[in-house]
């Protein structure tokens, strides 16, 4: 997930999808099938865990690249290929989401940290998190979290 467009509401820039089709990867030496939200040309994947039924199944790490450059890994608990119960993501510059994922997204409790400290905490629906200053998506469109303002940052 190297590239992904970042989104800066207010002061805290944050993971997100845009309108890219949502689509399966495989890991081309496992086999194994993960979620992508956000796939890019020349996107390849690497599954370190176990692989039921195809798809990337328990506790494992999930690293996405991008002309062999590591992007984007995800680590956590995984269920028929998406992230459920608690994970972490970490961007390659520096930005990290630890909490529960439901249906390969934030949901429930989480705090996201970027690069130069800001952080949100609270609850997250649906990928989206909000405070009174901040608005926050990870693995959904900014434009579906309800805020005023939202400004691009590039990634």
């Amino acid at each position: 997930m190297t590239g992904r467009t970042l989104i800066v509401a207010a002061t805290v820039v944050l993971l997100t999808a845009e309108a890219n089709a949502q689509a399966w990867i495989t890991d081309s030496k496992s086999g194994c099938h993960a979620w992508n939200q956000n796939p890019e040309p020349g996107e390849t994947v690497a599954w370190d865990g176990a692989c039921q039924n195809g798809f990337a199944q328990g506790h494992g790490r999930l690293s996405f690249y991008r002309n062999g450059n590591v992007g984007t890994t995800l680590e956590g608990e995984f269920h028929d290929g998406k992230l459920e119960g608690y994970g972490v993501v970490r961007s390659a510059d520096g930005k990290v989401y630890m909490g529960n994922f439901l249906n390969g997204v934030p949901s429930g409790g989480g705090v996201f940290v970027t690069d130069d400290g800001i952080t949100l905490g609270g609850d997250w629906v649906n990928g989206c998190a909000r405070d009174d200053k901040h608005v926050a998506a990870i693995g959904t469109p900014i434009t579906d979290c309800p805020h005023p303002a939202v400004a691009k940052f590039g990634g």
